[in-house]
């Protein structure tokens, strides 16, 4: 199925976007990253019209999706998820501090 993911768990959230720790139904992992913002903070919390929410999603989800392509030069999918812009992240876990020596050898 197309835009099927498993929530595994929520990561964090910031200014405009929250993240979730997800699978794919092939058992992939990423990460989702949603555009939430609704609120205007520089105007009192303002809610943001529905038009121009949809404008700063796009706006935003393609920046950062050009960014990894120009850094890392992977392509990242946008796509639509409960009416919400996301971006389909790859997912890793950095190696903690007493593992790095193994990890170095192997």
């Amino acid at each position: 199925a197309k835009n099927v993911f498993h929530v595994l768990d929520f990561l964090g959230s910031g200014r405009t976007s929250k993240t979730f720790l997800a699978v794919t139904t092939k058992g992939h992992e990423c990460v989702l990253k949603m555009y939430v913002r609704k609120f205007d903070e520089a105007n009192n919390f303002q809610p943001i019209p529905p038009h121009q929410i949809k404008k700063d999603a796009e706006k935003s989800t393609n920046a950062e999706r050009e960014m990894y392509k120009l850094i890392y030069g992977i392509e990242i999918p946008v796509i639509t998820l409960f009416n919400h812009k996301c971006l389909v992240l790859p997912y890793f876990r950095p190696v903690q501090k007493e593992e790095r020596a193994d990890a170095l050898i192997a």
